[in-house]
């Protein structure tokens, strides 16, 4: 960061033929490429507050090298397969959950995703597990993983097929396929979100051993709007609509701590119009985690 120690020393009227002084246009290219959005914040505030001047063309200039960056690395990953550029993030913390049980459990969760030209993958596991003897620890699970075909640069079209047990609903396994289209949108710097729709095939089986099958619509959201610098509040939605129409919710306030760790309070939120017989339709679940990006 020495870098930044000399933009910072520069004098607020400093001139160059570039409206982006060569200084500052190799620091910021330097943090683009390093695809650190922590960093890439901290140099442009203080490009921006050093010279003041050349706002618009600092924003231009991200913006430019940003976009080589992404076809540098779609470059890659073209030319090196499936294996490359994998991104993602390690998430250990507690939960107590309310409704069918007041459970305090450990939770453990992997999250991975890859950008690549045509193809964006996306990958997470979470575990819930409970250390006070029960004869089945192990009382949350869901995981899944979602290709999407990019039509576009806001629409693409997905396949996902997903899984869950949730021993606080009654249920032992459910297994859900679909696929469909989707459509990503973002305001500014501030909001992003996608919509994805389609059809939806479930297979679930019930701890006291009765399994039902089903067809739904699956109607997907997912909006991150970031409060200040470091801050990012999460609402992920999904709605199955079908007999046993189902509501999956959960949202997330982040907060980054230092480079590639965070802390997580999420607060999740499930309701079976049609849950298992003695067991309330809704459940939830409390959660603080830290996490560590890869």
């Amino acid at each position: 960061m020495a870098a930044l120690g000399a933009m910072a020393a520069a004098p607020v009227g400093a001139q160059a033929d570039d409206p982006v002084p060569p200084g500052a246009r190799e620091m910021l290219e330097t943090a683009v490429a390093s695809g650190n959005e922590q960093e890439i914040r901290t140099v442009v505030k203080v490009a921006k507050a050093t010279w003041p001047q050349s706002t618009a063309a600092i924003d231009a200039l991200v913006e430019d090298a940003t976009s080589r960056a992404r076809a540098a690395r779609y470059a890659r990953i073209a030319e090196k397969g499936l294996l490359t550029d994998w991104s993602g993030e390690i998430r250990l913390g507690g939960s107590t959950a309310t409704g069918n049980s007041g459970r305090t459990t450990t939770t453990a969760e992997l999250e991975l995703g890859r950008d690549g030209p045509d193809w964006r993958n996306a990958a997470e596991i979470q575990l819930y597990y409970s250390f006070s003897g029960d004869r089945d620890p192990t009382k949350r699970v869901t995981a899944f993983w979602q290709s999407d075909f990019k039509l576009t640069d806001h629409r693409f079209l997905y396949a996902r097929i997903a899984y869950l047990k949730n021993f606080s609903a009654g249920i032992r396994d459910r297994m859900v396929e679909s696929a469909g289209y989707g459509a990503t949108f973002t305001r500014g710097k501030r909001l992003d979100g996608s919509l994805a729709v389609g059809p939806a095939a479930r297979q679930t089986r019930f701890y006291d051993g009765d399994l039902r099958q089903d067809l739904a619509v699956r109607v997907g959201t997912r909006v991150n709007w970031n409060l200040w610098r470091e801050t990012r509040l999460s609402n992920v939605n999904t709605l199955y609509l079908a007999a046993n129409s189902t509501i999956d919710n959960t949202v997330s306030l982040r907060t980054s701590i230092l480079d590639g760790l965070s802390v997580i309070l999420s607060f999740n939120l499930q309701w079976e119009a049609e849950p298992a017989p003695t067991y309330e339709p809704l459940s939830t679940l409390t959660s603080i985690s830290i996490g560590f990006a890869f």
